[in-house]
């Protein structure tokens, strides 16, 4: 299954108005990013075990780790959660 196709599965696999939201949201950062990388993370380690909710990435970065050691990674997630819906804004350089 592709990336786009996991999206989609993702998406469609959530409850009414959580999907419509999400699709909504979507769509805007495909509007605003029209040529970023997708990323799906079905949220489990490499054991199979269920360590986080999945999530839709958008954009790249390389992240810096500790011991100097570095990874790709998106710049902006989003994932269902069982109060609502996590945006998540990684990389940026200034925090304030």
């Amino acid at each position: 299954m592709t990336v786009p196709e996991q999206i989609q599965a993702y998406l469609e696999s959530q409850p009414e108005e959580k999907r419509a939201d999400m699709n909504a949201l979507h769509a805007l950062f495909l509007q605003l990013l029209p040529q970023c990388r997708l990323w799906y993370l079905d949220g489990k380690d490499e054991h199979g075990r269920v360590v986080t909710n999945p999530n839709i990435g958008y954009g790249h970065q390389t992240q810096v780790l500790a011991a100097g050691k570095t990874r790709e990674f998106y710049q902006v997630g989003m994932s269902a959660n069982t109060a609502g819906i996590s945006i998540y804004l990684m990389g940026l350089p200034d925090k304030t």
